[in-house]
């Protein structure tokens, strides 16, 4: 049986969706009777071929029933093409919500081919409001188009838009399987996409080495097809990767070059949604980084631009990030009350990050009667609550980071029989955050790291004292001579 997937359409929709574009099929063979001016005997037999369902397959279609079908044909084509043009038109006035209908107007009148590229429109405005659900519903419909009329490149497109929205779905490990079938029908020049994307699921799993691996692939791809908008991308990736690893000085340069390189390649004005991602990359760091005044002026130059431009998703994130600036000036009533409306927003990294922040300005509240052990309890119950979300979603360095904040609290985790600290020794030991050379953890504090391409991880200070050859380190673990993935994509700037 079929499994049904997150935004796939009913049965009847997706009747009424092929019953259309039959008809739109129908009317152009009776438009290319018309044409060739085919005889009474030719016609007859033409048009009962193609004739409507509605029809009997023995009784002959009239010309006057000929002429209406064509007529509503050539109407319907027009309309739709204006409607595309009026919708591309708004677009570049930043007039999203009537590109929105105009767009969505016109799919409704397009045949398999114009609606292919119409979805292309939508789900790159559904992308700009956030809204990943309807950009996969969109992305969906697309494949199935693709797969109809079985072309490769439509095929590879659709399989593009499907892994990108299940990624920022959090359907990671579905992300990865469409990346592999999109490969065996992506030409070779556009394999960097999906390299991107298996990077950043590995990122969000926390396969910290495959996707050290794959940024690596991307950025030899970025040099390749001297592709800037991809390298935009991976200098955000790579951003991410030493923000998870707690290397905030490595994690700020990328972000800042990534934002620079952006600011020459997007349009830099507010209603670029492309920008405002990348710029509120910068934010997270900011603040980790405790440039709280930096970080607040960023964060309401972005919220502004999204409460513009509808941006539902860069929202969320900055109610997030003033939830966390609130709690580093003390201000822990405001935060909780704006980490509790982050909790809505829909997006599960941000309801993880919610959830880790109640907890946290859950203890630093005083309560009123004094006994600070209601508090550590309300705060275990959300780091629980937050531990269920992460071990759900596949983090397993979030699943770690709630066992060592449990066990903190020194409170009993219901009747688990495994101490917090015993599972925090089992992640460490699944995600190899060790420095081979000094032995230490990477990851858990705060420190100055290098990913090599080979995948492999270690402290700044640990491989500079092992020396290079020839521009290279020499890892120790695979016993190979590697590039540092930092000055790999940095000389591509």
């Amino acid at each position: 049986m079929r499994k049904n997937y997150l935004g796939d359409d009913s049965a009847d929709t997706l009747s009424r969706r092929l019953a259309r574009q039959r008809t739109a099929h129908q009317h152009r063979l009776l438009s290319y009777c018309l044409k060739s001016n085919l005889n009474n005997e030719q016609w007859t037999s033409a048009v009962n071929n193609v004739a409507p369902a509605s029809s009997n397959a023995t009784e002959p279609v009239e010309k006057s029933e000929c002429f209406a079908h064509l007529s509503e044909c050539l109407m319907g084509g027009v309309i739709a093409r204006k409607k595309i043009t009026t919708g591309i038109n708004a677009y570049k006035m930043q007039d999203y919500k009537a590109a929105y209908q105009s767009w969505l107007a016109a799919s409704r009148l397009c045949d398999n081919r114009e609606l292919f590229y119409t979805l292309n429109y939508l789900i790159s405005l559904s992308f700009d409001f956030g809204n990943f659900r309807k950009m996969l519903g969109y992305a969906v419909h697309q494949f199935q188009i693709a797969r109809f009329l079985g072309e490769r490149n439509l095929i590879a497109e659709a399989y593009l838009n499907l892994l990108t929205a299940r990624g920022l779905l959090c359907n990671w490990e579905l992300c990865l399987s469409y990346c592999k079938s999109c490969l065996n029908y992506l030409d070779v020049d556009k394999a960097g996409y999906v390299y991107m994307s298996v990077a950043c699921a590995y990122l969000e799993l926390n396969r910290f080495s495959e996707a050290a691996g794959f940024l690596k692939l991307t950025c030899d791809a970025c040099n390749q097809q001297k592709n800037y908008g991809l390298l935009v991308q991976a200098l955000v990736a790579c951003s991410g990767l030493f923000f998870s690893l707690k290397s905030y000085p490595e994690a700020k340069e990328f972000a800042t070059r990534a934002v620079e390189l952006a600011g020459t390649i997007f349009s830099i004005n507010p209603g670029s949604a492309r920008y405002r991602r990348c710029a509120v990359h910068l934010i997270p760091i900011q603040i980790k980084l405790r440039q709280l005044d930096e970080a607040m002026q960023l964060c309401e130059e972005a919220v502004r631009s999204a409460l513009e431009y509808h941006d539902v998703y860069v929202q969320a994130k900055c109610l997030l990030y003033f939830a966390d600036i609130s709690r580093l000036r003390s201000d822990h009533e405001v935060a909780y009350q704006s980490y509790q409306a982050s909790l809505d927003s829909g997006y599960p990294q941000l309801r993880l990050r919610a959830l880790f922040g109640i907890g946290k300005s859950v203890l630093k509240t005083r309560p009123l009667d004094g006994n600070q052990d209601i508090a550590q309890t309300k705060a275990l119950n959300y780091y629980q609550e937050a531990l269920e979300l992460a071990t759900s979603l596949g983090c397993k360095l979030d699943v770690l980071r709630c066992y060592r904040r449990m066990a903190k609290l020194h409170l009993p985790t219901a009747e688990d029989s495994v101490s917090p600290l015993q599972h925090v020794q089992e992640l460490c030991d699944q995600l190899q955050l060790f420095c081979n050379l000094c032995g230490n953890l990477c990851g858990l504090k705060r420190s100055q790291l290098i990913v090599l391409g080979c995948g492999h991880i270690y402290h700044r200070k640990c491989l500079t004292e092992n020396g290079r050859v020839n521009g290279k380190h020499y890892c120790v673990t695979c016993r190979s001579l590697s590039e540092d993935i930092c000055e790999s994509f940095l000389v591509l700037l």
